[in-house]
């Protein structure tokens, strides 16, 4: 549906964007990690310093070099990397629109490499937060009772739900 809405999105704008940002995602849930790259290096030119488009290229850097490794350590490094570039958004120390992002990636990428456990120590941490609104404290609230969950089965997945459900954070 988003390759469609390219056909009639005009050649730079915010349909364009909204239609590109949506497949890179897609693929880089996919898996399909060298596309995804690509796509967002369309961004990259746009906007070379845009931080949203640098830090996603970072982290698509890390899930071909984990893919490629066979290792997580690329991954733990990204999110190392991550919790010091953004030290006032992870966890947040108050709630920010801008805090949003930067979790919900550090989020996806526990769950990726399936390690619960700190998925759900880095829950903990985050609703910590007494300023985190009652929205967000409610879905996050899902996130890390799907990581005890994936922790008690033993089976990764949970969270899959809280994706397909959530209306409000940025996955």
């Amino acid at each position: 549906k988003y390759q469609e809405a390219l056909k009639y999105a005009s050649k730079k704008g915010s349909d364009r964007n909204m239609a590109l940002g949506s497949i890179r995602d897609i693929h880089r849930f996919q898996g399909k990690f060298e596309l995804a790259l690509q796509e967002n290096d369309y961004f990259l030119k746009q906007a070379p310093n845009f931080q949203p488009s640098v830090d996603m290229r970072l982290q698509i850097e890390a899930l071909i070099k984990a893919r490629d490794t066979k290792s997580n350590q690329p991954i733990y490094d990204h999110i190392d990397f991550l919790k010091k570039k953004y030290i006032d958004t992870i966890p947040p120390k108050k709630y920010s629109f801008e805090s949003l992002s930067p979790v919900a990636t550090v989020i996806y990428l526990y769950n990726y490499i399936g390690d619960a456990n700190s998925g759900a120590s880095f829950m903990k941490e985050v609703l910590s937060c007494p300023t985190v609104d009652k929205w967000t404290r409610a879905e996050y609230e899902k996130v890390k009772a799907a990581f005890e969950e994936d922790m008690r089965t033993g089976q990764k997945g949970h969270l899959a739900k809280v994706y397909e459900t959530s209306e409000y954070l940025p996955w």
